[in-house]
């Protein structure tokens, strides 16, 4: 059905553009254009050819697939414009005035279909789940274990994973390998490859939906000096392979590795004593049993896959697996220099160092993190909150287009007419289209920004809604370890619109909130890391209510703690998609002067997509 969307679509864009105008196989297309006020004579054969190339562009990017929604958006903006200018000024020229915008709605309905095609991302996922058994012989592996503060480290994990720690420690492993006949599991050792790797990885635990955590490592970037490896393991994985020229002499009692990389992140050198088998100065480990625990490579390792909200899970076994703690001498580790981990100093806290090992792995399991987001859910949710207004809408334009088509009215009363349905029109398949861009298209919805966004780990956060939640489960997967909780600020006297009423009733949340008065929330004076305002903050409806809301955020945020505030703007670019219903949002100077009078400053602002803009506030002693 797609493919033949495609074809259809682009074969439209292709005839109307290439034979009704450049070739002017349609005199009545030429008609159009020079009844537009200012476009008579040569001055419409110039924008005659100027559509037509754009319609001809259009076919080739349908085609092409590149940006398919972005595709349709323009599709839908060009199609109806054009539609709205042809019923002002040219009705006399239609072939069929009163059709002219159903049928272009199911043309754009088709358009839409075709750019509903999975990403090649998508499409790529199940190839990148380390699809094959593999088997090699570790030759000798070592490891240096360095801990840094968890609040460096968490958000580097991605949504399921927790940050694994000890004495207040999270971990990173440094595992430089030297490995003989790399091969998939089951053939001979004749056919493998030798390789060297260097392998850069987080200890985490990943709690299966089946029950029980299991312990992983999240793999942040391997090297290796094979370039097959590299183009093989960043096709099958998502282990961020890069080349380098590399070394590993080892001897009896001494190991010494060197690497270098061409964007420098991964250069080392580095000598391990061998007959030393004694903790780092300064340890957290107070013996080598603790230490063994964060000693390399361990039963999982574990990878995200955010096409599919999943984590993937791939398990190893191994033989002889004995590691003897060595003393290591770091001469250049490049690895910490990245602005990730700037302000902290990695602790070495133990090294460790084993030889001549079997070693497989499995191939990978995909572990859902939770129900994915159907392709056209946000749109459907917006069509069932405010159906009413969608069944509205709809009935007027047919008894206009009954009116302008069916009455005897003058010229100048059907003009005005078919612009006033062109424009109903236009904010209807916008709204959605842009509904759909928003909700289900952009990464507004995955909500893996607001981790950026915050900067740091939050110990104590709050999600505040008015009855419809579809973040707080994510954002505790996302900050693991924390005290969360989700508040409902619904108050009826304040929320009188019907919409909110149907979402609290048709929403299913997965976390039940506590229900709240936004005018005292139930949380102590400057204990709070962080506030998530996605989407709800403008359901207050008055200044004096969202100010009182944001005072009380100001009263519990912590020094050095952040709220952020997520909505539609009333801004030109909502105005365009929605028209009257860009009314419902407040103005960019109207949220910035509520922040202000609360004592909250902005410390950034961004944009997700042209229609949602996100505040990062901190609290002004």
């Amino acid at each position: 059905m797609r493919s033949a969307s495609t074809v259809f679509v682009a074969s439209v864009w292709l005839v109307h553009g290439g034979y009704n105008k450049l070739l002017h196989g349609s005199p009545r297309h030429l008609a159009i254009v020079q009844s537009v006020p200012g476009f008579g004579g040569a001055a419409g054969e110039h924008v005659l050819t100027a559509v037509g190339v754009f319609e001809i562009a259009l076919a080739v990017w349908v085609l092409s697939g590149w940006a398919a929604r972005l595709c349709a958006a323009t599709q839908t903006i060009a199609l109806l414009s054009m539609n709205v200018v042809e019923l002002s000024v040219a009705r006399d020229l239609l072939l069929w005035p009163a059709g002219l915008i159903p049928l272009n709605l199911g043309f754009l309905a088709l358009a839409w279909i075709a750019a509903a095609s999975r990403k090649p991302g998508d499409l790529l996922a199940p190839l990148r789940r380390h699809p094959l058994a593999i088997d090699a012989h570790l030759e000798h592996c070592l490891t240096l274990t360095y801990a840094l503060p968890p609040h460096v480290l968490r958000p580097l994990l991605p949504p399921g994973l927790e940050l694994e720690t000890f004495g207040g420690y999270g971990f990173v492993a440094i595992a430089l390998v030297r490995a003989r006949s790399l091969r998939p599991a089951g053939l001979p050792a004749a056919v493998g490859r030798d390789f060297f790797l260097a392998g850069y990885r987080i200890f985490t635990t990943f709690r299966r939906p089946t029950g029980g955590a299991i312990r992983g490592l999240k793999i942040l970037r391997s090297d290796t000096n094979r370039a097959p490896m590299v183009v093989g393991g960043n096709l099958l994985t998502h282990y961020n392979y890069h080349r380098c020229e590399a070394s590993i002499d080892a001897s009896a009692d001494r190991i010494h590795a060197t690497v270098q990389t061409s964007d420098g992140a991964g250069d080392l050198d580095l000598s391990a004593d061998l007959t030393n088998p004694a903790l780092p100065p300064g340890s957290p480990f107070s013996s080598i049993r603790d230490a063994r625990r964060f000693a390399g490579p361990l039963p999982f390792t574990f990878d995200y896959e955010s096409a599919t909200n999943s984590i993937i899970a791939i398990n190893a076994a191994r033989t002889n697996w004995r590691p003897t703690p060595v003393a290591v001498t770091v001469g250049r580790l490049a690895f910490f220099n990245q602005p990730a981990f700037s302000g902290c100093t990695p602790l070495l806290a133990a090294a460790f160092h084993v030889e001549r090992i079997d070693y497989r792995w499995a191939r990978g399991v995909r572990y859902p993190l939770g129900r994915d987001r159907g392709e056209f859910q946000g749109l459907g949710q917006i069509v069932r909150f405010n159906w009413p207004f969608y069944v509205f809408a709809i009935g007027a334009i047919l008894a206009a287009a009954l009116v302008s088509s069916g009455l005897p009215i003058g010229i100048h009363a059907h003009q005005a007419l078919s612009l006033a349905i062109g424009l109903a029109l236009m904010w209807i398949v916008g709204s959605l289209a842009v509904s759909w861009i928003v909700y289900d298209a952009s990464p507004l919805m995955r909500w893996e920004w607001i981790r950026d966004a915050i900067g740091f780990h939050p110990r104590t956060w709050i999600n505040i809604h008015a009855g419809l939640d579809e973040s707080t489960h994510v954002l505790r997967r996302m900050f693991g370890p924390s005290d969360g909780r989700a508040f409902d600020i619904f108050d009826p006297l304040e929320m009188t619109e019907p919409s909110i009423a149907r979402a609290r009733r048709l929403a299913h949340n997965v976390v039940e909130p506590e229900h709240v008065d936004f005018r005292r929330l139930p949380v102590d004076d400057r204990t709070l890391d962080a506030a998530m305002l996605l989407l709800s903050a403008h359901e207050l409806r008055t200044h004096d209510s969202r100010c009182a809301l944001f005072a009380e955020l100001h009263r519990a945020l912590a020094p050095g703690g952040r709220v952020v505030v997520a909505e539609h703007l009333r801004d030109v670019a909502n105005v365009a998609a929605f028209g009257p219903g860009a009314l419902h949002f407040h103005s960019r100077r109207t949220w910035k002067r509520c922040f202000a009078q609360t004592r909250l400053a902005v410390e950034r602002e961004f944009s997700m997509t042209p229609f949602v803009r996100v505040f990062v506030l901190r609290r002004v002693a």
